[in-house]
C-alpha cells in the first residue's frame, strides 16, 4: 500500500493531517501531523473604510499648505483613533489655485508617515467651487462600522459637507 495523505477540513481538529502508510514489517500506521492553527479569514480581516477631510488655505504658501494639511490630519486621526500602521493609503486632492506645496510633504515630514503611500493630484475645475481647498481621501484598514467613522471639515470647508459636519 502506497503512503497516502488525507486532509481534514474539520478546523476544530487538533491535527489538521493524517498519514496513512502499510510497511510489511509494522503493518499499517497512521501518523497524525499537527499544523499551526490559521485563524479563518473571516476572523482577521479588517474592511477598508474611506475617512473623509477637507481644509482652506487663506494663502498659496508651503507654509500654509503644510500647516493645513497637519491640522486636518491630526484632526481625523485624533477623531478616529486611527494609528499610522493601520493607513493603506492617503489621496490628496489640491485646488488648481495651490501649488506652493504638496500636502503628502506634510504628512511625510510632520507626522513622520514615511511608510505610507501617499498621492497628490489637482481637483476638476468646477465653475463656482470653492477655492484654496485641500481634500483628503484616507483608505484606513478597521473594524469600525461606516457609520462610526468621522469624517472632518475645518475653516471654509465646512460648507462643502454640513450635513456630515451638523452630525458630529
Amino acid at each position: 500500500m502506497p503512503t497516502r495523505r488525507i486532509r481534514l477540513t474539520d478546523s476544530s481538529s487538533l491535527f489538521s493531517s493524517y498519514v496513512i502508510s502499510k510497511n510489511p514489517l509494522r503493518g499499517v500506521t497512521i501518523s497524525a501531523m499537527r499544523h499551526q492553527h490559521r485563524k479563518s479569514a473571516k476572523e482577521i480581516m479588517t474592511e477598508v473604510r474611506g475617512v473623509r477631510g477637507a481644509t482652506t488655505v487663506s494663502v498659496n504658501s508651503r507654509e500654509a499648505i503644510m500647516d493645513a494639511t497637519e491640522e486636518l490630519l491630526n484632526e481625523m486621526v485624533s477623531a478616529n483613533d486611527i494609528d499610522s500602521e493601520d493607513i493603506a493609503a492617503v489621496y490628496f486632492t489640491l485646488t488648481s489655485d495651490l501649488n506652493a506645496e504638496f500636502p503628502a510633504v506634510a504628512a511625510r515630514e510632520r507626522l513622520n508617515w514615511a511608510l505610507v503611500p501617499l498621492i497628490n493630484s489637482i481637483e476638476i475645475e468646477r465653475p463656482g467651487s470653492m477655492r484654496k481647498c485641500v481634500r483628503v481621501l484616507l483608505f484606513l484598514n478597521t473594524n469600525q462600522s461606516q457609520a462610526d467613522i468621522k469624517h472632518i471639515y475645518l475653516r471654509d470647508a465646512v460648507s462643502l459637507r454640513a450635513d456630515i459636519t451638523d452630525a458630529q
